[in-house]
């Protein structure tokens, strides 16, 4: 005979608020722009935001450019102050990884 098991879900005022403060998001525009400053020219098409990271997508204005990225990326993390990192993108040539600075917690009472 089997035993029937019984999930129950919590109620949502068992979950506690953490930082309520809204975080700010880097304009994509911006980061065309130190990336153009950089040697890179490229045009945004559009960005992800995430629990820890946001993610910006770009087309590259030459193909030739993608030796420049790496580069590019080590100055763009100094420019932001943040860590960046490049992956590949189903939107655009490729995305860039922004670790956001303030993230949102929640904890159990």
């Amino acid at each position: 005979m089997f035993k029937r098991k019984y999930w129950y879900t919590p109620q949502p005022d068992i979950l506690e608020q953490g930082n309520t403060a809204q975080t700010e998001i880097i304009d994509p525009e911006y980061i065309a722009q130190l990336l153009e400053r950089a040697g890179l020219h490229s045009t945004t098409a559009g960005h992800t935001n995430g629990a820890q990271i946001t993610t910006y997508h770009f087309n590259l204005s030459d193909a030739k450019d993608t030796i420049k990225l790496n580069r590019a990326i080590k100055w763009l993390s100094m420019a932001l102050q943040t860590p960046c990192t490049i992956i590949p993108s189903d939107k655009a040539h490729f995305a860039v990884q922004v670790a956001r600075r303030d993230r949102e917690l929640v904890t159990l009472r």
